[in-house]
């Protein structure tokens, strides 16, 4: 966060970023000290959304400057003048980061991330009026079912014990028939 405060008092890009932003420098001006961390988590090949809203009321779509950027330096996906803009995005979120543009007038900035890759689990920084802090885990859905399995199958051993197995009746309504038919 120091880091880029002091690039936007020198007027240089914040990281990540190329020429396009000089122009919207003036709505950083305004960033408050107010930093809001959020946990995330989701799947490999899943989605995500990663929440960024802005409290400041009314906005014009033409004034709406939003950068997201990935452990302070990877740009995620920007949104200048009111446009998402893609122009300076990293490689690793091409075609896998979009945003809510109708939400935008409504102070909605959260990012949704699609196909998720174990490789996106980390710091993702929303700089918006506020700045947004968002840790992403990502997990491999195969590694928690294999858990709820193992989970599952211990519960059933332990009360296998506890109800008869239908084997178990069988025997016994063969046993209690014999017993009728020998009393008889």
């Amino acid at each position: 966060m120091k880091h880029f405060r002091k690039e936007l008092r020198s007027g240089q890009p914040p990281p990540g970023h190329g020429h396009s932003v000089t122009r919207s420098l003036r709505s950083y001006r305004c960033i408050t000290q107010v930093s809001l961390q959020v946990s995330v988590g989701g799947f490999i090949g899943d989605s995500a959304v990663l929440p960024c809203f802005s409290k400041e009321r009314p906005l014009k779509l033409q004034e709406i400057t939003v950068h997201w950027r990935y452990n302070d330096d990877l740009n995620v996906y920007d949104i200048i003048d009111g446009q998402g803009s893609v122009e300076d995005q990293h490689s690793a979120y091409k075609g896998r980061a979009e945003m809510f543009s109708d939400d935008f007038e409504k102070g909605n900035f959260s990012l949704k991330l699609s196909d998720l890759q174990h490789n996106d689990t980390g710091k993702y920084i929303c700089y918006a009026s506020d700045i947004h802090t968002v840790e992403l885990l990502v997990k491999e859905k195969e590694k928690i079912i294999q858990e709820e399995d193992k989970a599952k199958q211990t519960e059933e051993k332990e009360n296998q014990g506890a109800q008869p197995g239908p084997e178990k009746i069988v025997t016994l309504v063969a046993v209690l028939s014999v017993f009728i038919l020998l009393c008889c």
